[in-house]
Formats: C-alpha cells, structure tokens, sequence
C-alpha cells in the first residue's frame, strides 16, 4: 500500500513539472536615438559607387572679387562631372572676403578645370599622388580639390612723408620770437615716431633779405585714443604726443613740445592733420615760451 502512495505522488510531482511557464528570453530593444542620427543603410552610397580618390590638388588663389570668382569655379567644376563636397564664405570688413571650397572632379576632366583656373603670378597650386593603398572607395578616379579665394592683401605704407605749415607765436620776449614754419616730415603709419626738420622766418613772404631766419630740427611721437577710434576712422582721429629737439635762430636752443591734434582726414592715399603745441626754448640763462599751430599733409611710401 505504501508502494503504490509512493508512486502516486512521484508521478503527479513529474505532470507539474511538464507544465510549468517556459523562461522567457529577453527581446533586445532599438535604440532609436542612433537610428535617428545616422543616415539610412540604403542612402549610403556603396563603397564601388564611392570615386576613387587619387590626387589631392590645392590652390590659392587671390582675386578681386572672392565670391564671384569662386561662382565661376563651380560652374566648371560641374560641367566638368566634378562633385561639390564643401563650400564656405567669409564675410570681413578689413581683410576683404574669403570663399573656400572643395570638390571631386574626375580624373579625365580635370585639365579643363585646371585652365579654367586663370592662375596668375602670386597664385599658387600643390599636387600631391595618393598612394595606391591609402585610396579610397572602388568608383572611378577622382582628384581631390581644395580652392581658398582671397581679396588681395592691402598694402601697408613703411613711412608717411609730407609738409607742415605752421606759425610759432611767442608768449614772451625771451624765445626765439615769431617765426613762420616750413616743415619737412617723416612719421610712422601709427604715429609712434616722427621727424621733423622746419625752416622759419618772421616775414613769410620773404620780402625783407635780412629778416632773421630760424632752423628746428625735432623729434618725437603719438598715439591715438582708444575711446575715440584708435586711428581707424576715415574722419576725426584726435591723438597727443610730445617732442623734443633743437633749434637755432642767432643763439642754440634746447625745445621741449608737447602736442594735441586732430586728424581731418585720414584715408588710403594720404592724412590731414591739424595740431597745437606748446613750445619751450631753453637756453643757458633764458626760456621762452610759446605755442605752435598749424595743419600738415603726408603721404603714404
């Protein structure tokens, strides 16, 4: 009788055990926030469609007018079967426009490209051969092509040169008195330095033959306000500066200035200045003291 309890049991323990739920395997979820930044498998274009790159060709080019330049580029680029892969424009009030591009063209089209190029003198073109095992894709051979257009660099003046008229009004009798100024001047783009070498008569007309006459020779320098335009407006550029020198007019006098001015103008070609200085003449027992106005015009060299 215990026999047959124990069989029971063993044989109802095995039938729970065949149906009891089956382990379920977990099922992978997408993740679609890849899926969302990466390009469709099939609007990717297959490695033997890819062109095969073997030449890289860079070229810097300089021209008038960068945009209108590069618009001509890619017209025979794509006349040419040549693909656009990049283009670029900047925009730059003082160093002029840029346009960078970059472009696939087939290797059997590429001499039309390259005249259409129009190099000149200060333009520049780099060939580079692409090793066979660093080619990539199967398509047909394509050159690699990189083209930088520029605005020509504006030219920068070593020194501006130019005259100065000027009168020397004395605040006292002990100076070397009224005198007319006729000035020879040197100076640095940016005011930091400056020459000046005057000729001075008390009758500006040269009438009288024994008027006393008067040599200056100073030097010295400038600057500009930053608050006020630092130098780079066409118009109203205020800057102060000092110098010193020599000067004779029958005695040897030691000058000290100082100077405040204004430039009028201040364009490519050329600078109108006007300025006051107050002036002192130091010799060896006298100092005379006066001030100097006038307006000068330099040109760029």
């Amino acid at each position: 009788m215990s026999a047959l309890l124990l069989f029971s049991a063993l044989a109802f323990a095995q039938e729970t055990a065949s149906t009891e739920s089956p382990i379920l395997e977990p099922v992978p979820i997408p993740d679609t926030s890849a899926a969302s930044m990466s390009q469709p498998v099939d609007a990717l274009p297959s490695t033997t469609d890819a062109p095969r790159l073997v030449e890289q060709i860079t070229v810097d080019v300089e021209a008038e007018a960068p945009t209108r330049r590069a618009s001509r580029l890619r017209a025979a680029i794509e006349s040419a079967g040549g693909t656009l892969a990049r283009y670029q424009e900047e925009h730059d009030s003082e160093w002029g426009d840029s346009v960078y591009l970059e472009a696939w063209v087939p290797v059997q089209t590429w001499p039309a490209v390259e005249s259409s190029l129009s190099l000149g003198p200060d333009d520049s073109l780099d060939r580079e051969v692409i090793p066979r095992s660093d080619q990539m894709g199967q398509g047909s051979p394509h050159v690699e092509l990189a083209i930088e257009i520029s605005a020509p660099t504006p030219a920068e003046p070593n020194f501006l040169v130019g005259m100065t008229g000027s009168v020397l009004i004395p605040a006292d009798t002990s100076g070397p008195g009224l005198a007319q100024l006729y000035t020879m001047r040197v100076m640095n783009p940016d005011r930091e330095g400056s020459l000046e070498v005057a000729y001075g008569t008390s009758d500006p007309f040269f009438r009288q033959q024994d008027a006393p006459w008067m040599l200056q020779i100073t030097g010295g320098s400038s600057m500009y306000s930053d608050f006020l335009g630092g130098g780079e407006r066409s118009v109203f550029n205020p800057f102060i500066g000092g110098r010193l020198g020599y000067a004779y007019r029958g005695e040897s006098w030691f000058v000290l200035q100082g100077e405040v001015g204004v430039e009028i103008l201040h364009l490519n070609h050329f600078i109108l200045d006007v300025h006051a200085r107050p002036t002192g003449h130091f010799r060896k027992g006298a100092v005379g003291l006066s001030v100097e106005t006038g307006a000068g015009l330099v040109f760029p060299f």
